[in-house]
Order: C-alpha cells, then structure tokens, then sequence
C-alpha cells in the first residue's frame, strides 16, 4: 500500500529500461521489459486515481507492444500482451466515462484474444481470456444502452464459460465466471424489461454461487458473490410485484452482508452495501404496507 514509494521504485526501472533501449532497439526483450515498466507505473498511478496520467502510461505499453507484434505476428505471448494492453486502456478510458473509446480498446482485446483462441481452441487460458474479453465489451455496450449487442456479446461470454465448466466440473474459477456470465446477461435483460428471463438468470448466479461459497465459507470474496446474487433477484421479483419472496431474496442478502460486516467491520463497502440492502428491504416493506418494520429497517440504514 505504500503507492509513493512504488512508483518511485517502477519509475527507476523504467529509466533504466529506456536507456536500455536506447542502446540496442533491436533487443525485443528489452523493449518488451520497458513496456511492462510503463504498465507498472500505470497501476500505481491508477491505484493513486490519476486516470489520465495511467491512461498516458498504458498507451505508451500499448503501442510498443503493438510494435513488436508487428515484427513477429507469430509470437503468442506477445499477442497475449496485446490482448492486455488494450483491456488496461479500455478500462481507464471505462473509468473516465469515455464508453466509445474503452468500447474500441475492448473490442481490440476481443478482436486478439479470438485470433489465439482460433490458434489453439484446445487452450482453456485463452478461451478463458477471449471469454473475459467478451464480458468488458458487453459491460460497456451495456452502459451505452446498446441492449441487444451488450446481449450478444455476454452470450458469447455465458457460451465459452458454459463449454470450460463442462470440460472441468471442478475447477472453482471457471464455476465463477459461468456465475458472473449468468449475472451479465441477467443485467441486460433486466434493462430490456424481460424481467422473468432476468430472473431466471439471476437464479442460476445464485445456484452457482451459493455452491461455490458452500465449498469455502472463509472466501470473502464468494461470500460477496453470494451477497450479490440475492440482491439481483430481489430487486427483479420485486418489480413484477412479487413482494413477499423479494422481501425473503433480500433478507437472504442483508444476512449474508452481516455476516461480512461481523468479519471486517472497518471496511467501509460493506458498510454501504449493508446501508444500501437495510434501504432495499425497508421498500419492500413499505410497499406491503408494512410501514412500523419498515420504518425499522430505514433506521438501521
């Protein structure tokens, strides 16, 4: 946690690093090791909530990365960093409202992430980062109000996380990102109104995750997941007027939210969220006309 000093640190090494390549331009590696120096200075600097300085950071990686796979096409983890490059870009530009351009920086990353996974279907990492890919641009096109692209693109992402999981039932991290897949199209369809579909998918969120914090109940952040997806389905049943089990869907999230509070009671999320579901529940409450409880659970928000 100590950004000053990390950036001072990754500053050295990119000087070092530019001078470096200054001697010899034709050392790949070299050039290659200034462009992970300019992505490090970049975190610290995102991590600092300088948005334009990191974006200035992560675009000069971007472009010598792109340079060398200009030289050498062939080059898979040069390829991999591309696809990379343009994912950290895109999610500055995301962060600084600029949804066009975070959209192109996405569809880059999409756009080489599919030009590997084409390369060697077999790879499961690579299906998992061109699945990844798909979910930044629907995300983004989601946030433009581009519904029926934004459900394309998160159906593609449910696709090859649906098609990973098959191939390894067991493996925790893919049994998530079918859940947070489930959780995306759910979210456009909500927006599109078809509010039985998104309930549908919002309880498969909850089934995945719900297993998943099963397996580890210390996980935090599966216990998070599993706080999420309740919250989802609540607030679809409760605009088909389904009070009663929207009230059940998040009371199951405000116990969970309590759980986590119980947990790390100093972290200030948790302490809005927990705010926010009090809120949630208190409007359900209100709506059945149940005005004393309601007015209980608005006070402890």
């Amino acid at each position: 946690g100590k950004r000053t000093d990390a950036r001072v640190a990754f500053a050295e090494y990119l000087q070092i690093m530019r001078r470096l390549g200054e001697q010899d331009p034709g050392n790949t590696g070299w050039r290659r090791d200034l462009g992970v120096a300019h992505n490090r200075v970049g975190s610290v600097l995102e991590a600092q909530g300088k948005l334009t300085d990191a974006q200035e950071a992560y675009a000069e990686a971007l472009q010598i990365i792109r340079g060398l796979v200009g030289q050498d096409p062939g080059n898979s983890v040069w390829q991999h960093d591309l696809a990379a490059a343009h994912v950290r870009v895109g999610g500055i530009l995301e962060a600084r409202g600029k949804l066009a351009d975070a959209q192109a920086s996405f569809v880059g990353a999409l756009e080489t992430s599919s030009r590997l996974a084409d390369r060697d279907p077999r790879n499961a990492s690579w299906q998992r980062e061109l699945a990844a890919a798909y979910s930044r641009v629907g995300a983004v096109l989601a946030a433009q109000g581009k519904l029926p692209d934004a459900h394309s693109a998160f159906g593609e992402y449910l696709r090859i996380s649906r098609r990973l999981v098959e191939q390894d039932p067991g493996n925790a991290g893919w049994q998530r990102d079918l859940a947070v897949a489930h959780c995306g199209v759910g979210d456009v369809l909500a927006a599109e109104g078809k509010l039985a579909d998104a309930q549908a998918a919002f309880g498969e969120y909850l089934r995945i995750s719900r297993r998943l914090a099963e397996q580890d109940p210390g996980k935090a952040g599966w216990q998070r997941d599993l706080a999420v997806a309740p919250s989802k389905v609540g607030d679809v049943l409760a605009a088909q007027g389904k009070l009663a089990d929207a009230q059940a869907a998040f009371t199951e999230h405000l116990q969970i939210m309590r759980r986590l509070d119980d947990q790390d009671p100093g972290n200030a999320d948790w302490q809005g969220e927990l705010a926010a579901v009090h809120n949630r529940v208190g409007d359900v409450l209100q709506a059945q006309g149940k005005l004393a409880d309601a007015q209980a659970s608005f006070a402890e928000s």
